[in-house]
């Protein structure tokens, strides 16, 4: 009976392992990110554009930020959907401008401060410790974009605001122990525009396209 016994219960013990293993259930997670942001940037006046060199920039920048997150995973026979939410700190910044004498420079700050997303993961189960996904969701961002204007006089604008971007990825997610996930996410925006108010000499406001793309290595405790 013992013989029987022990082996049953190996099984049973392997068995349930495996299925703690899926992903389900409720994931609380802190995230390290690398941020890369391009900004191409150029005023909307028209005599501004006989100055390309001023007001014409295009300048990348890669910075790290934290963040928090949290999402409740429905597992189908390995195949899985994550709705999440996530708070992060970016602090991602990219200066540009123009010298040209030391009496005329232009100066531009575009700043991306934090953002709050909503998303959801599908992904699939490939081992019991190992799976990939792919992230579809949307960000709401705080931006605050600067310039500075001086030929004669100095014109002299900073504005905050909110953007809202959508993204799409692909993530991969380890469990080396039970109730603990090691995620890596790559995520990258779509049509990220910022806008200055009349920011230079001419009455020209500051048109900012954001490329930007995230890395995101998280730690996850799943509950």
């Amino acid at each position: 009976m013992k013989k029987t016994f022990c082996p049953l219960t190996v099984i049973a013990s392997l068995a349930a392992t495996a299925a703690n293993a899926k992903t389900e259930g409720h994931y609380l997670g802190i995230n390290l990110l690398r941020t890369d942001a391009k900004v191409k940037s150029d005023s909307d006046a028209v005599a501004d554009r006989t100055l390309p060199e001023w007001y014409l920039h295009q300048k990348s920048e890669t910075d790290y930020g934290v963040g928090l997150s949290y999402g409740y995973a429905f597992n189908f026979n390995s195949f899985f959907i994550t709705p999440q939410v996530s708070y992060d700190v970016l602090k991602s910044e990219v200066k540009v401008g123009y010298l040209g004498t030391a009496d005329d420079p232009f100066s531009q700050s575009v700043k991306i401060k934090n953002r709050l997303t909503a998303q959801a993961n599908f992904g699939y189960d490939l081992t019991d410790k190992f799976s990939a996904y792919v992230p579809v969701g949307i960000s709401s961002f705080r931006y605050q974009i600067q310039t500075s204007d001086i030929l004669t006089t100095n014109t002299y604008s900073k504005s905050n605001g909110n953007e809202v971007s959508n993204f799409f990825g692909l993530g991969f997610s380890y469990q080396p122990v039970k109730h603990l996930a090691i995620n890596l996410e790559y995520n990258k925006f779509q049509n990220l525009k910022i806008t200055s108010e009349r920011a230079t000499f001419n009455s020209g406001r500051i048109k900012a396209d954001v490329e930007l793309e995230i890395v995101k290595l998280g730690l996850a405790y799943n509950f």
